[in-house]
């Protein structure tokens, strides 16, 4: 009966995370986590190896928070093979974790990237995108508290449950694709791009407790456009993102307003270049997310808030929680006798 009764419960707890569950986590910043939003992105980089980390952390008022880690990295590992294509390598690795019940999800992958110059100036791009990956899903009944723990003051979680402890895990392989084209003019003050990818082509089962619920596909459509001013100072760089999964849509768009304050060399890369952005952006019917961006020498650090605008601020008073980012280029602008850097790209 207790088996019974302990499964009933954890449905009942679950039933809020089988929405969350078919919906990846993403970053605020989702320019900061090229290789989590298309696969198409890797290699797509002014540099020869690039590597980065991002670390979220929400609604910390309300209850256990929701946390969110990924670590990520690719390199251009073949160049000039057919005609200055590039080849590209990559990995990644995601992990989020919330509420009592520790309901994680883990997603690793390998992303190849192809990128094909389309014309003779080299100012038009089409890069393709797969990736092969690992997933891994978990809930426990350790953090949760029961009607036998309740005392006079309060839930005493050193009291026994009087239940059955419950420990889930699946894992399952999962394939993803994307295309992306770019665009970057001679001069390098006007670039613009947009993709789309598709993840989850193969749908797996992600159900606990033997029922079969397949994991809905995940579809993104990212675009931007850079342009640098005729004083070298000012970059307008506005972005968008798109994902729906399921019935879950997630849209974010706004900008960032870049501030050269060093430039780089150009010829031999001596001097590196400093900059500092300042973006805002909206998720729609959600939040608003400032974020501050500093950049030099090929290492950027971001760092943003998301700020409750949408029903949520009647429980969590507007407060939705940080958000960081660190990336590496290297080789990032270098001068232009580099060998094997395509200026173009960011």
């Amino acid at each position: 009966m207790k088996n019974i009764t302990l499964t009933i419960t954890l449905s009942a707890l679950c039933i809020p995370f089988l929405g969350f569950s078919q919906m990846d986590g993403t970053f605020s910043q989702f320019m900061n986590s090229p290789l989590e939003i298309n696969p198409a992105n890797t290699g797509h980089f002014q540099g020869t190896v690039r590597a980065g980390a991002n670390f979220r952390r929400q609604w910390e008022n309300i209850a256990t928070p929701y946390q969110n880690i990924g670590a990520w990295g690719d390199a251009q590992i073949i160049k000039d093979l057919f005609d200055k294509d590039i080849f590209s390598l990559g990995v990644n690795v995601n992990q989020d974790q919330v509420g009592n019940s520790e309901f994680s999800r883990l997603d690793a992958g390998v992303n190849l990237g192809y990128t094909k110059i389309m014309d003779r100036k080299a100012e038009h791009f089409i890069s393709l995108g797969a990736r092969v990956g690992y997933g891994q899903h978990s809930i426990s009944s350790g953090g949760l508290t029961w009607d036998n723990q309740w005392t006079p003051t309060g839930f005493n979680t050193g009291l026994p449950t009087g239940e059955n402890d419950v420990n889930e895990n699946l894992s399952f392989m999962n394939f993803g694709g994307g295309v992306k084209y770019f665009y970057g003019n001679q001069e390098g003050t006007i670039k613009a791009y947009g993709g789309a990818a598709m993840y989850h082509i193969n749908r797996p089962d992600v159900g606990f407790f033997n029922q079969e619920i397949n994991l809905d596909r995940r579809f993104i459509y990212e675009t931007g456009f850079f342009y640098k001013a005729d004083n070298e100072v000012l970059i307008f760089h506005p972005q968008a993102f798109w994902m729906q999964q399921g019935v879950q849509r997630n849209v974010i768009i706004g900008s960032d307003l870049r501030f050269i304050l060093s430039g780089a060399t150009r010829n031999t890369g001596f001097l590196n270049e400093v900059t500092l952005a300042l973006g805002l952006y909206h998720r729609l019917g959600d939040s608003f997310i400032p974020m501050v961006k500093l950049a030099t020498g090929g290492f950027e650090l971001g760092i943003s808030y998301d700020a409750t605008v949408g029903n949520l601020t009647r429980i969590n008073n507007g407060f939705g929680g940080p958000e960081f980012s660190l990336i590496y280029k290297a080789k990032y602008k270098s001068g232009t006798g580099k060998r094997g850097v395509n200026p173009k790209f960011l």
